[in-house]
C-alpha cells in the first residue's frame, strides 16, 4: 500500500483537503447559470451578494449561510429577482473589480446595504472578524449611488479595519450561528430623516456621515476619509456626525467650511468654538 509521502501529500495537505471537501457539502448551485450559493439563500428574508465562488466558502467556514455569487459582472436574473424580495447587502473587494461588479448591480438589483473588505484584503481571506466587522460597517446603498453619480471614488467608502489581529477569536460551535449584523430582521427602506436618527444610527459604526441642511446624506466615510475630504465639501454640506473624537483643528477647517454643526463622541482640546458651529456630543 503506498504511503501517503509516497504520493506526494503531507499530512496538512490531506487534512486541508478534508476541511475543504466538507465545506464544499455545504455549497449549493442555484439558477440556470448554477451560481454558488449558501444552503439558506433562498429562504432566508436577507442576502449577502458576494463576487465569487471562494467568497461564498468564507462565509460558510464562518457560518454565514445566506449568500450567493455573482460569478462576474453581469448580473444574473436570479439574483436581481431574490434582491427585489429580500433585504440585500453587497459585500465585495474593496477594489477596481469591486466597483465594477457594485456598479453594475446597483443599476439591476435592489439593494439596500454595501460592505467592503478592507484595503489591501479580499473577502476571500478574511477572518472571521474582520468579515462580521466589515458588514456591521456596511453603507446604505443610496450613499454609495451619491457617491457614483458625483464620480468621486468608491474608495471613499472602503472600511478600514484597525483591530489587532491576534484579538482573541470566539469559540468555535460545532453548528456556528449566523451573526445578528447579517442575518437580521429587513430593515426600512426609507432614509433616516432627522439629525437625532442619524447620530443613533452611527453610533458604535467608528465611521463619519455628512448631511445636508436637511438631514439628507450628502457621504458617509472612514474617519481618515472624511479628514482629507473635509477640505473640499461644497456649500451644501451642513453637519457632520463623527463616531469618534474631534480636536481643535477639526472644528476650525470644519468652521471654515459653513459646517453649522458637528455630533461626536468627543471632543478634546478644544480651546476656542467658533462661535456659529454647534458641537454636539453622541
Amino acid at each position: 500500500m503506498e504511503s501517503f509521502d509516497e504520493v506526494g501529500l503531507s499530512t496538512n495537505e490531506i487534512l486541508a483537503e478534508v476541511r475543504e471537501a466538507s465545506r464544499i457539502v455545504k455549497i449549493t448551485a442555484i439558477g440556470d447559470e448554477r451560481l454558488p450559493a449558501g444552503p439558506t439563500v433562498l429562504e432566508s428574508d436577507a442576502i449577502i451578494i458576494l463576487e465569487g465562488r471562494a467568497d461564498v466558502l468564507n462565509l460558510l467556514h464562518c457560518g454565514i449561510k445566506n449568500t450567493v455569487a455573482v460569478e462576474g459582472t453581469k448580473v444574473p436574473e436570479i439574483v436581481a429577482e431574490l434582491s427585489r424580495k429580500k433585504n440585500t447587502t453587497v459585500f465585495v473587494d474593496g477594489d477596481r473589480g469591486g466597483d465594477l461588479i457594485l456598479k453594475e448591480l446597483l443599476q439591476v438589483a435592489d439593494v439596500d446595504f454595501v460592505a467592503f473588505s478592507p484595503r489591501g484584503r479580499s473577502v476571500e481571506d478574511m477572518t472571521r472578524k474582520e468579515i462580521i466587522k466589515s458588514l456591521r460597517n456596511k453603507v446604505p446603498a443610496d450613499v454609495v449611488r451619491a457617491q457614483v453619480a458625483k464620480n468621486e471614488p468608491l474608495s471613499d467608502l472602503v472600511f478600514e479595519i484597525t483591530a489587532p489581529e491576534d484579538e482573541a477569536e470566539p469559540a468555535a460551535q460545532s453548528e456556528p450561528v449566523i451573526p445578528e449584523a447579517v442575518e437580521e430582521k429587513p430593515e426600512p427602506k426609507e432614509p433616516i430623516s432627522s439629525v437625532e436618527g442619524h447620530a443613533e444610527y452611527m453610533k458604535g459604526t467608528g465611521r463619519a456621515r455628512v448631511l445636508n441642511s436637511d438631514a439628507v446624506i450628502l457621504g458617509d466615510y472612514t474617519i481618515k476619509g472624511l479628514e482629507d475630504i473635509l477640505p473640499r465639501l461644497d456649500d451644501d454640506a451642513a453637519g457632520i456626525i463623527v463616531d469618534s473624537a474631534v480636536g481643535q483643528k477639526f472644528v476650525d477647517t470644519a468652521y471654515k467650511k459653513g459646517i453649522k454643526y458637528i455630533a461626536a463622541r468627543e471632543f478634546t482640546g478644544i480651546v476656542h468654538r467658533p462661535a456659529g458651529i454647534r458641537l454636539i456630543p453622541l
